[in-house]
């Protein structure tokens, strides 16, 4: 008898057994929840696809969409990478940032600014979008009233809006 396997999939997670021999079935896929037809793709996403179209056929761009740099990767970068991985440093860390993270951002802002954070006043996110939409849950309650300046991001009424109305809070009319 050979062993058991055991299935992660990007809907759950699932254990199964198999019996000798047998071979995976592929798993139906459910059918979305209706509030997916309110999902539609980020301003900024779909201009940074125009942007890329529009490289691909030769026009110079100057994107300013997805925040990133127009540059390499820099090599001290790369090497710091690499090292992590050849150290085994390639596991899960802290939503919030490694200590090491953390304690290299404080030293920075130090640095820069003459100004002393504790760990404690330092979060660390995977991005903007991420930071927009966990910050209104995180520190808004059910009434609270938000002012959004305008210009802004576009990504930020829609993020930071959805996750006020799912935390109670009322936007301000403009």
């Amino acid at each position: 008898m050979r062993a058991s396997h055991f299935g992660l999939g990007a809907v759950g997670f699932g254990a199964f057994r198999l019996k000798e021999n047998q071979q995976p079935k592929a798993m139906a896929m459910t059918a979305e929840a209706a509030r997916m037809s309110r999902v539609h793709p980020s301003p900024s996403t779909v201009a940074a696809g125009c942007a890329r179209e529009l490289r691909a056929q030769g026009v110079a761009v100057l994107d300013l969409t997805v925040g990133e740099p127009d540059f390499d990767t820099p090599d001290n970068v790369k090497a710091a990478g690499i090292a992590a991985i050849e150290r085994g440093d390639t596991k899960y860390t802290s939503v919030n940032g490694t200590p090491d993270l953390r304690a290299a951002i404080i030293e920075r802002l130090r640095r820069l600014t003459g100004i002393e954070y504790s760990a404690a006043e330092i979060s660390v996110g995977s991005g903007a979008k991420h930071v927009i939409f966990t910050a209104p849950m995180a520190t808004l309650s059910p009434g609270d009233e938000v002012v959004i300046p305008a210009p802004y991001w576009g990504v930020v009424p829609r993020h930071g809006g959805a996750q006020r109305r799912r935390a109670g809070d009322r936007p301000l009319p403009h």
